[in-house]
């Protein structure tokens, strides 16, 4: 994944993050200038940057050739089985 662009988001089976390059997406806050590349590309796909997308308790939900997919909401006992990193630096 060492080719992802800053702001790309993905979803693992693993509770660690593909490299250090990665955060959870847990909507924790960002102080300003703190990953500047990375608030770039919020605002430009959300209009804001001040914090991660928050994708804990979601998963992925599409049809094979269909190149849009839905996030929805799971039960919390399953949480642990999908983590979702998105590239800050």
């Amino acid at each position: 994944m060492a080719h992802c662009p800053v702001g790309t988001i993905v979803c693992t089976e693993s509770n660690a993050g593909p490299s250090d390059a990665w955060l959870p997406c847990d909507g924790r806050a960002l102080a300003e200038g703190e990953f500047r590349e990375l608030q770039l590309a919020l605002r430009k796909g959300r209009g804001t940057a001040d914090r991660l997308p928050d994708f804990r308790g979601m998963w992925v939900l599409g049809k094979e050739g269909l190149l849009t997919v839905a996030v929805e909401p799971i039960e919390e006992s399953l949480w642990h089985e999908l983590s979702w990193w998105i590239r800050v630096r």
